[in-house]
């Protein structure tokens, strides 16, 4: 990031854009939409909260990066009165005014986020902390259900109550993948195209105790199909 922001600063973009106090957006054509917000983060100086995004033409990453395609997206620096932050009722809070009139709404709250990964070495759980005026959740039966939808039901309770009270927002691995459960792994499909100039992959969720593709999935689907 410290490279990227240098090569910015330094370019005459980035002067034309900062020097003219009038502009508060820039379009960028960038590979993804959080490269593009580290992007746009360092032309107007702000930390990425205080942005806003608008995606102009679709892009994609490709398969491994084959075939990828950037994206065209508006980014728009939102001032607010930083003061009234923790004050729902405030309109600044809620609310940031762009260019033209439009308004668009700007998000600041999270409450307490538990992820729940199934992967071929193992469960991992991660519990992120609530964020502004978020809601801090240490409701156990919470974290039941999270792993029950995922299909998990053993797994290291003393561990995952304690990362339920710490909030730590690091992944830990709680459980081995039961392999018995391989028929509900996600699945990788392809197609291609008549002139064999084209592949389209579709990748599937994993259904209850299965686990996520990966790499190994992927190589060995390529290899086996030729």
């Amino acid at each position: 990031m410290n490279e990227l922001k240098r090569k910015i600063l330094q370019s005459d973009f980035y002067k034309e854009v900062y020097n003219n106090k009038n502009t508060r957006s820039v379009e960028l054509s960038v590979v993804s939409l959080e490269r593009g917000m580290q992007e746009a983060a360092a032309i107007f100086q702000c930390p990425i909260y205080e942005l806003s995004y608008k995606v102009l033409e679709e892009g994609s990453k490709g398969f491994f990066n084959i075939g990828a395609k950037p994206f065209l997206v508006k980014y728009t620096h939102i001032t607010y009165d930083k003061s009234s932050i923790g004050d729902p009722n405030s309109a600044s809070y809620s609310d940031a005014y762009l260019e033209g009139g439009s308004q668009e709404k700007v998000i600041l709250n999270k409450d307490t986020e538990i992820v729940v990964r199934v992967k071929r070495d193992g469960v991992f759980l991660k519990v992120d902390p609530p964020v502004a005026e978020g809601n801090r959740i240490e409701d156990i039966t919470v974290l039941e259900g999270k792993l029950i939808d995922a299909g998990i039901k053993e797994y290291d309770s003393n561990l995952a109550k304690k990362m339920l009270h710490e909030q730590t927002g690091e992944y830990e691995k709680i459980a081995e993948w039961d392999i018995g459960k391989s028929a509900n792994n996600a699945k990788i499909n392809y197609t291609i195209s008549d002139d064999k100039m084209r592949a389209y992959v579709t990748v599937t969720k994993p259904a209850k105790g299965g686990r996520e593709m990966d790499l190994k999935d992927v190589k060995e689907l390529l290899e086996n199909s030729g």
